[in-house]
C-alpha cells in the first residue's frame, strides 16, 4: 500500500538563522514581549544533533527535559486559545441555575396522597415525617442553557485553531528545528485555518458521539448481548480513533491532503504505529491517572495541573510516537524510491545515449 503524497514544504524552511538575525539593527527589533520574558532576549539553538537522532524511548526524556519550558509555554497558550472551556464550566456550575425543593425521597407522593384521602395514623405521620423531608435541586434556566450552548459554539471554533498551532511546535521540537513560539503558532494557525477548523468540529464531535455511545452501552448492560457487544465494539472504536488524532493534525501541517486522505492514512497508521501508539498511550494515562491521584491528595494542585502542563504533555507523547511513522511512509518513501527501477531507467538512459553518440 502506497501512502505517498506531495510533500508541501513549509516557508519556515528557508527561515534565516538565529545568527542572522542577531545582525539586523536593534531598531528593527521588537523591544518587549512575552515570549521574550518567558525565554529570554537571546534564545538558544537546538542540538543540531537532535535532528539525526533516532526519536526512540530513551531520547524522549531528554527532549522532553530540554522543552519543558515550551511546554509550560504551550499549555498556557492552549489554554488562553480555548477560553470558551470556562465558558461552559460555569454555565456547568450550577451558578446560573434556581432551585426548587422536592421530596428526598420517593416514598413522599404516595404518603402524602394516602394522608390527603384520609388515611390518618400515627405511624403514617411519622413515616411521612421521615420520608416527606425536602431537598434542594437545580434546575436549568434559560440564561445558564444560552450560555452554555454559546460556550460549545465558539469551542467548536477555537479548539480546532489552537491545536494545529500548537501541533506545529510541537512537530517542529521533534524535527529538532528552530522554534519561534509566537510566530510559529499565529503562522500555523493562519496557514492551515481551514482544515484546522473542520478538523477540530469533527474531532469534538466523533469524541463526544463515542463517549456518549459507551456511556449508552455502559447503562444498559444488563438488556442483553447487543448492549456488550455494543460498549466494548464503541471502546474498541475509541481506542483506534484516539490513535488517530495522533496523525490527524500532524498531516494537515505537512502535507497537502484532501481530508478524506487525511483520515484514511491515519487510520493506517494507527494500525502500522501500533507499537508506537500503544506506548504513547500508556504514557498519556499514566499522566492522567498522576493527576487524579494528586487530586485526591492536594485538590488545588491536582485541579491546576491540567492548566499547567499535563495537556501539553500528553499531546507532546502523542506527537513524539506518530512522527517517526509520518516519516517512514510519507516522507523516507518519498524520498528515496522502493525499489531500484528508476535507477535502473536513469542507466538504461545513459546507455542509449552513449550508443547514439557512439553511432
Amino acid at each position: 500500500m502506497r501512502l505517498k503524497e506531495v510533500l508541501i514544504l513549509s516557508k519556515y524552511d528557508e527561515r534565516p538563522r538565529l545568527d542572522d538575525l542577531e545582525e539586523q539593527p536593534k531598531k528593527q527589533r521588537k523591544k518587549f514581549n512575552i515570549f521574550d520574558l518567558m525565554y529570554g532576549k537571546e534564545r538558544v539553538e537546538d542540538d543540531p544533533g537532535d535532528q539525526d537522532a533516532p526519536r526512540d524511548f530513551k531520547f524522549f526524556f531528554k527532549l522532553t527535559g530540554r522543552n519543558m519550558r515550551r511546554l509550560f509555554t504551550l499549555n498556557l497558550m492552549m489554554v488562553i486559545a480555548n477560553f470558551p472551556i470556562f465558558i461552559i464550566m460555569l454555565a456547568l456550575s450550577n451558578n446560573l441555575h434556581k432551585t426548587a425543593m422536592i421530596p428526598a425521597s420517593p416514598l413522599a407522593g404516595p404518603l402524602y396522597g394516602a394522608s390527603y384521602f384520609g388515611a390518618t395514623s400515627p405511624a403514617a405521620a411519622a413515616m411521612f415525617g421521615l420520608h416527606g423531608v425536602q431537598m434542594p435541586i437545580a434546575y436549568w434556566t434559560p440564561l445558564a442553557l444560552g450560555v452554555l450552548i454559546a460556550g460549545i459554539v465558539l469551542l467548536l471554533f477555537t479548539f480546532g485553531l489552537s491545536t494545529v498551532g500548537v501541533t506545529y511546535i510541537m512537530r517542529n521540537v521533534i524535527r529538532g528545528e528552530m522554534i519561534f513560539m509566537k510566530e510559529d503558532f499565529f503562522y500555523a494557525m493562519k496557514r492551515n485555518w481551514k482544515q484546522g477548523l473542520v478538523l477540530g468540529i469533527l474531532d469534538l464531535v466523533c469524541t463526544a458521539l463515542l463517549l456518549y455511545d459507551i456511556y449508552f452501552f455502559y447503562l444498559n448492560l444488563a438488556g442483553g448481548t447487543w448492549a456488550v457487544v455494543g460498549f466494548w465494539a464503541s471502546l474498541v472504536i475509541l481506542l483506534f480513533y484516539f490513535f488517530m488524532r495522533f496523525y490527524t493534525y500532524l498531516q494537515a501541517l505537512t502535507f497537502d491532503l484532501s481530508l478524506s486522505k487525511i483520515f484514511k492514512n491515519a487510520l493506517i497508521f494507527s494500525i502500522l504505529g501500533f507499537k508506537r501508539n500503544i506506548l504513547a498511550f500508556f504514557g498519556i494515562a499514566a499522566v492522567v491517572v498522576l493527576n487524579f491521584m494528586i487530586m485526591q491528595v492536594l485538590m488545588p494542585v491536582g485541579i491546576i495541573l491540567p492548566f499547567i502542563i499535563s495537556a501539553a504533555l500528553c499531546m507532546f507523547m502523542a506527537l513524539y510516537a506518530a512522527w517517526p511513522i509520518v516519516q517512514k511512509y510519507m516522507i523516507d518513501a518519498y524520498d528515496s524510491p522502493s525499489d531500484g527501477t528508476d535507477e535502473e531507467d536513469e542507466e538504461d538512459e545513459e546507455d542509449d545515449y552513449s550508443e547514439e553518440s557512439e553511432a
